[in-house]
């Protein structure tokens, strides 16, 4: 009986340990298949993810980024940083990726440092260049990746449309042997400079408001006359002028205007009688520095303008000194709304005197911003899926993106973004005031203003009926309704612009240098203005003529 017990016993036992087994490897089988499906799922939502432009990674991808760093932190809110901020921050919600800064500079440095970088070969992930020969650089040395096929596969139909806009050339300029090596920056058309005066000083003086250009400048030796803005034993400030005379987009204080007066076009490459020829080496530019040459006998033009830094004129219009300066619409931003926080009674109006004709001119990509990407970096899509995000999504579709848009209208520089350029529709400075406009006349709704739009929309009606004083309020309201405005209401239209077929046509720093100190002593009748000949002469035995003669064949049918 007992070893009936023991064998009943060890059977039982035998019969326990065979169904434990049976379930171990069951539960196995089972957890390799839900691995297997799992790591199916997760290639699944990887691949979706690098080849669609909205799809998060399963997991946080992390970038090293060369970023150009703004004045005063780029303006960010306190508490953010370059890399935790509204931008980044919607970036990780949305596509889980996270900004490393491995270098950083600030913006009048930046060139400088980039090309350190390359020639050490020690690139982050992620880059934008300011610098077309730097890009050049960089594809010959194939150091960076091909974006073609990411840029069909990450980014949106709307993105595309932007860059559309601008004609083929655009896009172009970023393609090297047909491959597209770099990510161009859409620069907009901010339309021409504008005059802003003291109109507080002009009321206190008795003057009308100018119908032209020689209206201003007479304005402008009244200013001077009177002392506006001078303390004793302090001399007076006219018309505050770059050296460089004419500028690109990023700088105000230039002298354009003047030029188009008389037709001219110096530092771009225009078709004269049917031939290219560098604009600044033509009978109309001469007749523009002879006027220039006037203007600065008559005390318009400031005395020391030869003199000053950038920071330098910026400073003169902060302190109150002068009252006087051409700059594009969103002047207000940089540098009036500091003025509008230190003195609420310094009125400064923008007066739009001159249209700009440039038919026969051809613009160039040297100053345009690239981004590229690091040849290696696993995921090059990562810089289309950023420009889809922060470029169409969260201005035309997301609803939660309001903390987004309103950092324009709070004046936070791009430079706080990852990527330091804008992708927009050719003519969208205007559009956005034309919708706005509708809006506040009630040809429109509220409700049919997109996230941007929306922004600056509150913003001037806070400005418009009291409920704020900010600078930011008033920096909108006088940017895009009163300056943008006057551009509209004065019939300004963007021409369509030319390229050059090799994008570039840059001059050496040697001829740069050389019509820098040359212009400038016309102007200060240093030299007489009959010593424009002599220059044209030393441009082209300089490097000139041949420049021209390599422009000339890259570009026959012109």
């Amino acid at each position: 009986m007992k070893h009936k017990k023991i064998a009943a016993l060890i059977l039982s036992c035998a019969f326990a340990l065979s169904g434990c087994g049976g379930a171990g490897r069951q539960d196995k089988e089972q957890t390799q298949e839900t691995q297997s499906a799992d790591a199916a799922g997760d290639t699944e939502a990887w691949q979706k993810a690098e080849e669609s432009p909205y799809a998060a990674y399963p997991e946080l991808v992390s970038y090293t980024l060369g970023q150009m760093s703004g004045v005063n932190n780029s303006n960010l809110p306190d508490g953010d940083t370059y890399e935790d901020n509204v931008y980044t921050r919607y970036l990780r919600k949305m596509l889980n990726i996270q900004n490393d800064n491995a270098y950083m500079e600030r913006e009048d440095r930046y060139d400088e440092f980039i090309n350190i970088l390359v020639k050490d070969q020690t690139l982050p992930d992620v880059l934008v260049v300011s610098d077309r020969e730097t890009l050049k650089e960089l594809v010959e040395n194939d150091l960076v990746e091909d974006l073609s096929d990411v840029y069909e596969s990450c980014t949106t139909t709307r993105i595309k449309e932007m860059f559309e806009s601008y004609g083929s050339d655009l896009l172009d300029a970023g393609k090297f042997n047909g491959k597209l090596m770099a990510i161009p920056e859409t620069v907009i058309d901010h339309g021409p400079r504008l005059l802003w005066l003291r109109k507080d000083w002009m009321d206190e003086l008795g003057l009308d408001e100018p119908k032209t250009l020689d209206d201003a400048f007479e304005i402008i030796e009244a200013f001077v006359e009177n002392g506006m803005g001078t303390e004793e034993g302090e001399d007076p400030v006219g018309l505050v002028c770059d050296t460089d005379l004419v500028g690109s987009t990023s700088s105000s204080y230039s002298v354009e205007p003047v030029f188009d007066r008389y037709h001219a076009s110096p530092q771009r490459w225009v078709n004269q009688n049917g031939e290219i020829v560098y604009g600044s080496v033509t009978q109309q530019t001469k007749n523009a520095l002879s006027y220039l040459h006037e203007l600065y006998e008559r005390g318009v033009i400031d005395q020391n303008f030869a003199l000053r830094a950038q920071n330098n004129l910026r400073d003169l219009v902060v302190s109150g000194k002068c009252g006087a300066f051409f700059g594009l619409w969103w002047t207000p931003n940089n540098p009036l709304m500091d003025v509008y926080e230190k003195d609420k009674n310094a009125d400064w109006e923008p007066y739009y005197l001159q249209q700009p004709e440039h038919d026969n001119a051809y613009a160039s990509f040297r100053d345009n911003k690239y981004v590229v990407v690091r040849k290696g970096y696993k995921h090059p899509e990562i810089v289309m899926k950023i420009i889809s995000v922060l470029f169409d999504y969260t201005r035309y579709e997301a609803e939660d993106a309001d903390d987004v848009n309103e950092y324009s209208a709070l004046n936070v520089e791009p430079t706080a973004r990852p990527l330091v350029i804008n992708v927009d529709y050719n003519e969208a400075t205007f559009q956005i005031t034309k919708d706005i406009r509708a809006v506040q006349n009630g040809t429109d709704k509220k409700e049919s203003l997109w996230g941007l739009e929306k922004s600056y929309y509150v913003a001037c009606e806070n400005y418009l009926h009291g409920k704020s004083s900010t600078p930011e309020d008033w920096a909108a309201y006088k940017s895009r309704i009163s300056a943008v405005g006057l551009l509209i209401d004065g019939g300004y239209q963007s021409q369509a612009q030319k390229y050059l077929d090799d994008a570039d046509g840059e001059l050496p720093k040697s001829l740069q240098q050389l019509e820098k100190d040359s212009f400038i002593q016309i102007i200060m009748g240093v030299k007489p203005v009959s010593y424009f000949d002599t220059f044209v002469k030393e441009w082209y035995e300089q490097g000139g003529e041949e420049l021209t003669e390599q422009i000339r064949r890259s570009n026959p049918g012109e």
